[in-house]
C-alpha cells in the first residue's frame, strides 16, 4: 500500500456461482472438481485502485456494474475471490437500506449496537448520542423499533450514527438518496467538514451533478471491469456517453468534414479541440453557435442579455421525428440548464437524407459571470431511450461578464421592497 493510500485494490476479483436448481450444490459437491453443476457469474473481475487519504470518490456505472460489490469488498462484508484490499483506517459505511441495524431493537440501542461494532465504549457512545440524536432528528422515535421507521427516519438515524463514529473513511452507497432536500443539504455539508479534517469519503450514486460537485476523482465500472477513472468531468462525460449508446452502436461514427464553403459560420467559433463526440452518424451537426440579440456571433455575453443557440443539422439517411437539444454546464462539468425540442413540446417531422435542417433556442442570459460550456446534441426517442445521432459534448466555451458582482450561478432578478414597520405602527398609533 502506497503511504498515502488510505484503501489499496489490487487485482480484485468477485465471482459467484449460479445454480439452476438446489440439488445442484449437493451435485457439485459429490462431484470432486469432476462436472460443473453451476455457471459461474463475475461480479469483479481485476480491479486496480488506490484512494488517498482525504480524497473524495465518487463511483458510477449501471444497475449491476459491481459498485455496491466493490464497496462490501472495501467494507470487508464479502471477502474476495481473488486479489486483495487493503485498509488503513476506520471506516463507517451506509450500504443497502437496513444494513448493520437490527429490525427489533430501538434506533437508542441500535447506536450503543454500532458503537461496540466500532471498538467505542458505552461511556464514549454516552458522550456521542446527543450528537446523533440532534442531528438525525428523529424525536421520541429514537426509542422505537427501527423496524417501525420510514425509510427517509432510517437513513437520518444511520447516517448521523456513521458521522459520530470519527471515521477515518466513510463509505456511502446511494442511500442518501431516500432523504428529503434540507437533510441531503445538511448531510453534504457535513461532507465538507469532513474533507477539512483529512477524512476519505467514498460514494456511490446515480446523480451525476453530485459527482462533479463534490468530488475528487471518480471511477466508472462497466459489467465488473474498472471501465474509466480521473477528474469527475472526465468520467462524468465518460458515462453520458457509455449510456446513450446502445452496445450494438458503441463504436465512434465517422463524421465527415464539410468544405468551409458548406458552412455558414466558417472559423467564426473556437471550438473544443477535445469536445466529446459520439453518435450513430445518420444525422450531424454541421454548425452550432452562440449569438447576441442582434445575430452577432460571440463567446462573451452580458448578463441578463437576450441571446441565442443556433444549429445547422445535415442528414446524411432518412431520420425521423429529430429531437434537438443543449446543455450549458459550468468547468467542473455539472449540468447548470437546459433544454430539448421534445422538451418543448415541438415536432419537427421527418428530415429526408440529404436535407438540412436550422435550429434556434433564444432566450434571456440569465447565469452569472464565469465561464461555461456548451454542449449540443441530435437524437431520436426509441423504446429504450434516446438514441444519439450526433451528440457534441462542451463544443463551445464562453463568458458571462457583468457590471456587479453576484452570488451562486444565476440571478433570480429579484425586486426589492420596503419600508420601517416603526413608522407604519406610529402612523396607526396617531390615527384617531
Amino acid at each position: 500500500m502506497s503511504s498515502e493510500a488510505v484503501i489499496s485494490v489490487h487485482n480484485l476479483s468477485k465471482h459467484y456461482r449460479i445454480y439452476n436448481h438446489p440439488v445442484d450444490r449437493i451435485r457439485q459437491m459429490l462431484s470432486l472438481g469432476g462436472k460443473k453443476h453451476y455457471r459461474e457469474f463475475t461480479a469483479l473481475d481485476d480491479i486496480h485502485l488506490d484512494i488517498r487519504r482525504g480524497e473524495t470518490v465518487g463511483i458510477v456505472g449501471r444497475n449491476g456494474s459491481g459498485k455496491s460489490t466493490l464497496l462490501q469488498l472495501v467494507c470487508g462484508i464479502l471477502k474476495p475471490t481473488a486479489g486483495e484490499v487493503q485498509v488503513n483506517g476506520r471506516i463507517a459505511a451506509l450500504l443497502e437500506l437496513g444494513a448493520g441495524f437490527h429490525p427489533e431493537f430501538s434506533g437508542r440501542e441500535n447506536i450503543y449496537m454500532q458503537a461496540a461494532i466500532m471498538n467505542i465504549s458505552r461511556e464514549e457512545a454516552d458522550k456521542r448520542l446527543p450528537e446523533i440524536a440532534a442531528f438525525a432528528d428523529i424525536g421520541d422515535f429514537l426509542g422505537q423499533p427501527v423496524k417501525t421507521y420510514s425509510s427517509g427516519m432510517f437513513v437520518r438515524l444511520a447516517f448521523a450514527v456513521a458521522i459520530a463514529m470519527s471515521p477515518d473513511i466513510l463509505i456511502v452507497d446511494e442511500a442518501l438518496s431516500v432523504g428529503d432536500a434540507l437533510f441531503q443539504a445538511k448531510c453534504f455539508a457535513k461532507f465538507r467538514e469532513f474533507k477539512t479534517q483529512g477524512v476519505t469519503i467514498l460514494f456511490v450514486t446515480h446523480s451525476l451533478d453530485l459527482i462533479t460537485s463534490h468530488c475528487d476523482t471518480a471511477f466508472m465500472l462497466d459489467r465488473g471491469v474498472l471501465a474509466g477513472r480521473g477528474s469527475p468531468k472526465e468520467v462524468v462525460d465518460q458515462y453520458r456517453r457509455h449510456i446513450a449508446i446502445k452496445e450494438e452502436s458503441r463504436q465512434q461514427a465517422s463524421f465527415p468534414t464539410p468544405a468551409q464553403t458548406a458552412l455558414e459560420w466558417p472559423r467564426t467559433f473556437e471550438l473544443n479541440p477535445a469536445e466529446n463526440r459520439y453518435g450513430s452518424g445518420e444525422a450531424e451537426i454541421r454548425e452550432a453557435g452562440l449569438f447576441t440579440e442582434n445575430e452577432t456571433p460571440s463567446q462573451i455575453f452580458m448578463r441578463n442579455a437576450p441571446f441565442s443557440i443556433r444549429l445547422h443539422i445535415h442528414a446524411h439517411h432518412d431520420v425521423a421525428s429529430p429531437i434537438v437539444s443543449f446543455v450549458i454546464k459550468d468547468v467542473k462539468g455539472t449540468v447548470l440548464c437546459g433544454t430539448t425540442t421534445l422538451m418543448e413540446h415541438l415536432d419537427l417531422g421527418p428530415l429526408g437524407s440529404g436535407k438540412r435542417l436550422m435550429v434556434a433556442f433564444r432566450q434571456i442570459m440569465r447565469l452569472n459571470p464565469g465561464n461555461y460550456l456548451l454542449s449540443v446534441g441530435c437524437q431520436t426517442l426509441g423504446e429504450e431511450g434516446y438514441i444519439p445521432y450526433d451528440v457534441r459534448l462542451d463544443l463551445i466555451a464562453f463568458q458571462v461578464v457583468s457590471d456587479g458582482e453576484r452570488p451562486g450561478v444565476f440571478d433570480p432578478e429579484s425586486t426589492i421592497e420596503w419600508r420601517h414597520l416603526n413608522d407604519l405602527a406610529q402612523r396607526e398609533k396617531d390615527q384617531p
